[in-house]
């Protein structure tokens, strides 16, 4: 959504938008493409809804206003892009700035307890509603890229170390909440917690990013033995970290804490080098990045630019499309870029494989698992069951995730002989499985069976939907194939 570091902004924020520029034409009938037939909804991935979340030394501010928000039902795409819809995976924006004596100098800087239950209580929130979050915070009030004059204000805390202090107080709750967080975006650190332009932004003694990777190393300490991503602004910093950059050979292990590391990006596709998020040869950095977006999500906000650097999406739409499986695209803002998002719905002017651009992207941002080869096949009192995996989605689950396997059996006349299912010991689903087998106990009475299998956590929650498949709703199950006991 912005420049980095001394880049001109395209639009500050969607408060502001239309300060910015005119309101975006609203497409004609028949522009939009009404079939919505393929999209699927799954924990982790597709469009997030953005919630501004106050913390002071008291707690949350108005948080029975946000419970309410938190707790609200996702709507369903109805085929037509409206940026107020709201989806399951919430962006959390968490506003600190009452932490920093630059913005409230009768603080102690001090992460009081009270704001860390309710930070606690927050994300128990989105676990009983059965929704992800992405979650960062920053000492931007209100997130709204406070200025002193024309240039961005420095909002972080006096003493650096404050800074660091409130990541180790931070960090525990984050982790008792790997259930419900796709992802920690650094943060921390400039205009939206977008690491750049303020002070800790330009570091010390030739070195530029001096703070900014004290900050990254210190939640990544934090963070430690939970897998949780961890999510940073731009390419460079993950380069630094490491000691190396995209031009020399490195592989990433997953022994390694910079295992964690991914991208979110505020400037996607809104120029050559996406607002100033790539610092080198696009491709090169896009290529290099592939060994750590593979198993984290990737995202932010689709943005548009300006005549002297057009979007990419604007100037060549199939290679923008094409990055999205290479970058291994999770998430996008559905708030942002009001313009972009609804101008990818016009058919006539941006398809891909076929159908609008918009639908497209809906339909593939995550994963999207489908069954392949699957059989059962009776031996004793027993069932071996076998199948393939296949994903045409953008990306994979995040690293964290681990879905425990259900069986369920169907009558023809629709009644489920096992109600609980049965589970399939020693069977874990993650991302990167491609291909499942397994033995379990077959129906006493002899007739065809429906066998649906339901991945989800070992409490039932967060079931993951395949594509090209039935999917049973009461059971949150995926129809496998038809088995015939005698």
């Amino acid at each position: 959504m912005k420049r980095i570091l001394f880049a001109v902004l395209v639009c500050i924020s969607v408060v502001s938008f239309a300060a910015c520029r005119a309101e975006p034409r609203v497409a004609e009938e028949g522009e939009l493409v009404h079939d919505t037939e393929g999209i699927i909804y799954n924990p982790d991935m597709g469009f997030y809804s953005a919630v501004t979340v106050k913390m002071s030394k008291d707690g949350i501010s108005d948080f029975s206003d946000i419970k309410k928000k938190i707790k609200k039902a996702p709507t369903l795409f109805s085929g037509r892009y409206s940026s107020e819809d709201k989806f399951a995976l919430i962006h959390l924006k968490m506003d600190i700035s009452s932490f920093s004596k630059k913005n409230n100098p009768s603080t102690d800087e001090t992460m009081t307890q009270a704001a860390l239950d309710d930070l606690d209580t927050l994300l128990s929130c989105v676990e009983e509603a059965e929704k992800t979050a992405i979650i960062r915070f920053a000492y931007d009030p209100e997130y709204k890229g406070k200025k002193d004059g024309k240039k961005y204000a420095d909002v972080e805390p006096v003493n650096f170390d404050n800074i660091l202090y409130h990541i180790d107080a931070l960090c525990p709750v984050l982790k008792n909440h790997v259930k419900c967080l796709t992802a920690v975006e650094c943060g921390m650190i400039g205009p939206w917690g977008e690491m750049h332009s303020t002070t800790y932004a330009k570091g010390i003694t030739g070195d530029e990013l001096y703070y900014i990777k004290q900050v990254i190393e210190r939640f990544l300490d934090g963070l430690d033995g939970s897998k949780l991503p961890l999510l940073v602004r731009q390419p460079r910093f993950i380069y630094d970290c490491i000691g190396n950059d995209y031009t020399s050979a490195y592989s990433v292990q997953q022994n390694s804490k910079y295992y964690l590391l991914g991208i979110y990006n505020d400037g996607y596709l809104g120029s050559e080098g996406d607002l100033g998020t790539f610092k080198g040869n696009r491709a090169q950095e896009v290529e290099f990045l592939k060994q750590f977006t593979d198993h984290t999500p990737y995202g932010g906000e689709l943005c548009d630019g300006d005549d002297k650097d057009p979007a990419l999406w604007r100037t060549n739409l199939k290679a923008a499309m094409d990055e999205m499986k290479d970058v291994h695209l999770s998430f996008l803002n559905i708030g942002w870029n009001h313009r972009a998002l609804s101008e990818l719905c016009n058919k006539r002017k941006y398809s891909y494989n076929g159908e609008q651009a918009f639908i497209y992207i809906i339909k593939h941002m995550g994963y999207r698992y489908a069954f392949k080869d699957a059989s059962a096949t009776k031996s004793g009192g027993n069932l071996n069951v076998s199948f393939n995996i296949e994903n045409s989605g953008f990306a994979d689950m995040p690293m964290q995730r681990q879905k425990k396997v259900r069986v369920y059996f169907e009558k023809k006349d629709g009644t489920i002989v096992n109600q609980n299912g049965i589970s399939v010991s020693g069977k874990t689903f993650i991302g990167s499985t491609r291909n499942m087998s397994f033995s379990t106990q077959a129906p006493s009475e002899p007739g065809t069976y429906r066998i649906y299998l339901r991945f989800a956590d070992s409490d039932g929650k967060y079931a993951v939907r395949f594509a090209d498949t039935d999917w049973n709703e009461s059971l949150k199950a995926n129809f496998l194939c038809s088995v015939t006991v005698d």
